[in-house]
């Protein structure tokens, strides 16, 4: 054989073996293949044989999957057999006829009627059940728990014969009538009394014990035990032995020996002596006597459609209970089924509820005597069907269906009972009447009546003893919703009602009689409740329902409450199932996730939360980014509830929660992505717990403090320290100092120059402090204090990158834009928070009321987030079309980008001087005056130069917040810092009160006279005057006395002596080093190592810094509250148990982390919540009680 490139066989051969295979079509193939050579083979086989074991696989996997959805098919079609009316009522009715047909175990009874199912499958029309194994284990599961409500039943029966001391002949009569099948016995058997007589002989002593409702009693335990040893001592031949007859003959006869006298205090005559005593062994109609000759009979069909009424529904007392039980139990009731298309049965229905009030126009009618009690509704071949349940209005109040069963009460305690407090426009008279009729809506045709239709003697007799009560006509309703869904208040609502009222607009008011009239058009306050309930029901939200089982039936794509389009915007959820957990939801819409993407992914984020937006204890953490045209951008929103026991909301979150729900964003964000959503930068305010989580998710995230955030806690401490006391006047040029300082250090680049600017400032205040003036010590000492407070807290170099100009310029080189183009502050999200607490919430809000959790995310999704969005694209769509119109107009130039390019240069021209013209302004002259006469105007000092004046004046608005700063020069120039002067330019009324008292110097010849520009033209010429340079050191100082001094005289006033005080001597050169070495913290590397790692140092002595100043405020509290513990015994009140749990942890913590430093451990994280699949209840986070944001007086 050669295995060359020859062939082997012939091409005869191969053309038989291509006929024997029928590969016709593949002969030139295998043709090729015989002239391959042998190691070409090998490999075409190969290749051949993965393929085909690769199709093999395919078909395996296609097959598998087939495989498990048929499985599926086949278990959901199995699951959704039931059994029908009609079987359920054979199979309950086969239990009870076996549960007192005599038996050697009560426990085989299931499979009594199992065998009685399989051996008559047609007769009970049950096939399926001897075919279908499926089915047979669904029929003998159901049996099986039918037959525990069949025994329970009949325990309750043998309970009641007894304490009611029934005789043995009645309840054997009474329970044979209704359980026994199929015929009645006229006499009892003496098996089955035995069996009776033996149920009651072990229930007598069970039912002196007090047992928990709804718990074991023991009976059939007992029952089965006694009955073993029974069996045990006669056999299992029952049918003819002698010795059972005799058995029974004893227990018949100790029976009636126990209950041979009937109680005096027997039940009367027409109430039950066993409750829920119902056959249900259909068609049993009994029609009431009353009724049985004008009652139309069914035709159609006799499907009986239930067993009974809901007549756990009617609000019934004790005493009526066991009458309708003994009703039902005798077979004393009115039931029948009617075809809904046969037109002549329906018109003799009609005349039959018509009779007795039930028709619908009868129903309508306020004097009606029956009150509806129940309804359920369902869908029938296109038209709904309708399920309700009437009670005679004769019946006893709402409360008795919390009034205990077995509670006894004499008849003067329950008529007292049934009328205290009524408002049924009828007297309680215990009337039994009730029916239930199931009806069509669309044409009202009758399909089914059951009930008790007989009214007792009172009751028909019974007149309207109250004002029954009168329905709202539904156009009102109608146009108060119209009016609700435009924003109207309930106000609006009441107007509008008055004026519909005069002008008679609304519907059938045409034809209202109010001597006929079952309903009303005028709008009474309670019906805003009602209102309110349609209002929200049409956006969605059943308020019914509690607000934690909406949201997780929303989110349950099992549910039948399942909303898709809130299932899709959340993607993170977790319930509260349990006190110590949280309900978590986090928000991100489609457009959300593409414009993090656009606008978060390598750019920069801000993290800021707030608070008191619903009814409970909720946070909304907002993550925000910006815009190409700086437009701030939601991107995404986490909402979770605060701790069980926080007193305060916005308190109640840490860094393991924000962690978690940034991580499930940025995880939700990544998903089916090839890269892993990560932005550059991040702003937030001062808070430690943000800051911490972005970073513990974003090691490598460059962390900004917003710039207003960080002068807002230094201006608390300036204040705080510069507020009051001695030296007023040299305080506020203090605080200028200072103010000048902040600035300075806002933009400093290099940490040595920032620290060098407070040395500085700190040398100019010692040399204040020498003068041996008591104000000039008292300015100079809080200077100090500040100086020291800048320094420890604020001036770490760590912490230093986060707020200088140097954390800007490195955060505008990862995100490669101008540093003025950078977002420096969080106002872009306070104000998101604002336009949402302000503008979008407040609409949906009724009377200023708090929303529930439920409807506020609701609405977020459906309404706010997607209105946000379709503002922004119509917004974008007209700068489009504002482009696309006049580019041919402007030379091709985008005016909108000519428009941004001039805000820019106007941002970059802010710090530039406005110019100061002097018009004609009376308004602003007469509110100078009047600062001038209140004394706002104060530290008028004069410059080195003798050509300018500087003073500070407080603001009328708010004379306690920072005053303005003012400047006038002789050239002409002149500014302040009021918003006035900063947004106008011209001058405003606190430089106009200077310029009045300036003009007094100059009337005086004291002073030379200074030139003031008439126009914004003669003004624009005006330069600022050239700085003159900082003195330092005692000339500084002098020079400043000096103008005060110069000052006073000019005025011709004198200041008060300040009482005299110690001076506090200058610190040594030694003393300063001293301070310096305790105030200095170790600085993190240079470098870039070192940039990455100063948001973490950072962090850590925000923290620091965060615990020192929260165990200053505490300490002394503990102190006090440790000695009082020593000397006294502390009752353990709920504060003791949870401040003893806050110690707990505080030492747990804290001893961990001393163990991790001793031992110079990496730092803890902590580990990640395990999710628990729970089955119980949901519950709701607690109230939100009513706060107000209050101004931050926070200083960290």
């Amino acid at each position: 054989m050669n295995m060359g490139t020859q062939a082997y066989v012939t091409s005869a051969d191969i053309d038989r073996m291509v006929n024997d295979h029928g590969l016709l079509k593949q002969r030139d193939l295998v043709h090729r293949f015989n002239e391959m050579a042998h190691d070409e083979r090998l490999l075409v086989l190969f290749c051949s044989c993965l393929h085909a074991s690769n199709q093999n696989q395919a078909l395996t996997d296609t097959l598998a999957v087939l495989k498990e959805k048929l499985n599926t098919i086949e278990a959901k079609v199995d699951q959704g057999w039931q059994p029908a009316d009609d079987h359920e009522a054979i199979l309950k009715g086969l239990l009870r006829h076996y549960i007192i047909q005599p038996q050697y175990s009560y426990s085989v009874i299931p499979k009594q009627v199992g065998r009685y199912i399989f051996d008559h499958a047609d007769k009970v029309r049950l096939r399926l059940y001897v075919t279908d194994a499926t089915i047979r284990t669904q029929v003998d599961q159901w049996v099986n728990n039918k037959y525990n409500e069949v025994k329970s039943g009949l325990r309750k029966a043998v309970w009641t014969s007894i304490t009611n001391k029934v005789p043995l002949d009645d309840f054997a009569s009474t329970i044979v009538k209704s359980y026994h099948l199929p015929v009645k016995p006229k006499e009892v058997p003496q098996a089955i009394m035995g069996s009776l007589a033996l149920m009651r002989d072990v229930a007598a002593p069970l039912t002196t014990k007090k047992g928990v409702q709804g718990g074991d009693t023991g009976f059939w335990k007992a029952l089965e035990a006694r009955l073993a040893a029974v069996v045990s001592q006669h056999g299992t031949t029952r049918d003819s032995s002698e010795e059972w007859k005799t058995w029974e003959k004893d227990i018949i006869e100790k029976d009636i020996k126990r209950y041979q006298q009937r109680s005096p205090t027997f039940l009367p005559s027409g109430t039950p002596l066993l409750p829920e005593l119902v056959c249900f062994v259909p068609p049993l109609i009994v029609l009431d006597p009353a009724m049985s000759t004008s009652a139309p009979r069914p035709t159609g069909s006799t499907r009986t459609l239930y067993a009974k009424p809901e007549l756990e529904k009617l609000s019934l007392d004790s005493a009526q209970q066991a009458a309708i039980a003994a009703i039902y139990q005798q077979g004393d009731i009115f039931s029948e089924q009617y075809d809904p298309d046969n037109p002549d049965i329906q018109r003799e229905v009609t005349k039959f509820l018509q009779a007795r009030s039930l028709n619908q126009h009868s129903r309508e009618q306020l004097e009606n005597r029956w009150n509806v009690q129940w309804g359920t509704k369902w869908r029938v071949a296109g038209d709904m069907r309708r399920r309700t349940l009437f009670q005679c209005a004769a019946r006893k109040a709402m409360e008795a269906k919390k009034e205990p069963v077995e509670e006894e009460k004499s008849d003067g305690n329950r008529e007292a009972s049934g009328t205290a407090g009524r408002r049924n426009p009828y007297d309680f008279v215990r009337c039994l009447a009730h029916v239930e009729i199931t009806e069509r809506d669309s044409d009202g045709a009758i399909s089914r009546i059951v009930g008790y239709l007989c009214h007792h003697d009172e009751c028909n007799s019974a007149v309207l003893k109250r004002r029954p009560a009168v329905p709202l006509h539904p156009h009102v309703y109608e146009v108060a919703l119209e009016q609700l869904h435009s924003g109207a208040s309930i106000t609006a609502v009441q107007s509008k009602n008055n004026a519909m009222l005069i002008s008679r607009s609304y519907r059938d008011m045409d034809n209202y009689d109010p001597r006929t009239a079952n309903h009303r058009y005028h709008f009474l306050p309670r019906d805003s409740s009602y209102l309110y309930y349609l209002f929200n029901k049409a956006q969605g939200v059943d308020t019914r329902v509690p607000p934690q089982y909406n949201l997780h039936e929303w989110l349950d794509r099992d549910s039948p409450n399942f909303r898709p389009e809130i299932s899709d915007a959340v993607f993170h959820y977790s319930k509260r199932a349990e006190a110590g957990e949280r309900l978590k939801v986090c928000i991100s819409t489609k457009e959300m996730d593409s414009c993090a993407w656009e606008y978060g992914h390598h750019s920069a984020l801000m993290l800021d939360g707030t608070f008191g937006l619903c009814s409970s204890r909720l946070l909304l953490f907002v993550v925000m980014g910006i815009d190409a045209e700086r437009k701030g951008v939601p991107l995404a929103l986490f909402l979770f509830s605060a701790p069980t026991g926080t007193r305060a909301t916005h308190a109640g979150y840490s860094t393991d929660i924000l962690a978690e729900l940034l991580q499930a964003w940025r995880d939700h964000l990544s998903k089916g992505r090839a890269e892993i959503f990560t932005p550059y930068v991040a702003i937030t305010n001062t808070d430690v717990k943000e800051r911490g989580a972005l970073l513990r998710v974003w090691p490598s995230i460059w962390l900004l403090l917003c710039k207003f955030h960080v002068r807002q806690c230094w201006t608390n401490r300036r204040d705080q320290l510069l507020r009051g006391g001695r030296g007023e006047m040299l305080k506020s040029h203090v605080r200028g100092w200072l103010l000048n300082l902040e600035d300075l250090l806002l933009n400093s680049v290099e940490h040595e120059e920032a620290t060098k600017l407070i040395e500085e400032e700190r040398a100019h205040l010692a040399t204040l402090a020498r003068l041996g003036d008591p104000g000039a010590a008292a300015a100079a000492e809080a200077g100090r204090q500040y100086l020291d407070y800048l320094s420890t807290n604020w001036m770490p170099k760590a912490l230093w990158q986060g707020w200088s100009l140097k954390a800007r310029m490195v955060a505008s080189s990862k995100l490669g834009i101008p540093v003025e183009s950078g977002v420096t502050t969080t106002n872009h999200l306070e104000s998101f928070n604002g336009v949402l607490k302000g503008k979008y919430i407040p609409q949906w809000q009724h009377s200023g009321v708090r929303l529930r959790f439920d409807f506020l995310i609701h609405i977020l999704i459906t309404r706010i987030l997607p209105e946000i969005f379709t503002t922004r694209r119509h917004r974008q769509q007209y700068q489009r079309w504002i482009t696309d119109r006049f580019q041919r107009y402007s030379g091709g130039v985008d005016l909108f980008q000519v428009l941004q390019e001039e805000r820019r240069v106007l941002r970059q021209g802010q710090g530039n001087p406005k110019p100061c013209w002097w018009g004609a302004d009376c308004a602003r002259d007469d509110a100078a005056a009047s600062i001038l006469r209140a004394g706002l105007l104060m530290s008028v000092t004069r410059s080195a130069s003798e050509h300018q004046f500087e003073a500070t004046c407080l603001s009328t608005a708010d004379p306690t917040r920072a005053p303005y700063c003012l400047v006038i020069h002789r050239a002409g120039y002149a500014s302040c810092t009021c918003p006035d002067f900063a947004h106008r330019g011209g001058a405003c009324k606190h430089l106009r009160a200077l310029r009045v008292r300036i003009n007094n110097w100059v009337a005086s010849g004291q002073v030379p006279p200074f030139y003031y520009p008439h126009t914004p033209l003669e003004a624009k010429d005006v330069e600022e005057p050239p700085k003159p340079p900082t003195e330092s050191g005692p000339n500084a100082t002098i020079a400043i006395i000096d103008n005060v001094f110069t000052l006073q005289d000019l005025a011709g006033i004198e200041e008060p002596e300040d009482e005299l005080r110690p001076i506090v001597p200058a610190a040594s050169a030694g003393d300063e080093q001293e301070g310096a070495e305790e105030r200095a913290v170790p600085e993190c590397i240079d470098g870039v190592e070192g940039l990455l790692q100063a948001g973490v140092a950072g962090l850590n002595i925000q923290v620091q810094q965060r615990v020192n100043q929260i165990l200053d405020s505490v300490l002394p509290h503990l102190h006090g509250l440790a000695l009082l513990s020593q000397e006294y015994s502390i009752m353990p009140t709920e504060k003791v148990r949870e401040f003893e749990i806050v110690v707990r942890q505080l030492a747990s913590s804290w001893g961990k982390a001393r163990e991790e430093t001793l031992a110079h451990s990496e730092s803890h994280r902590p580990a990640a919540h395990l999710k628990r699949s729970r089955e119980n209840a949901l519950l709701t986070p607690s109230p939100e009680l009513k706060q107000k944001r209050k101004p931050s007086h926070g200083t960290l």
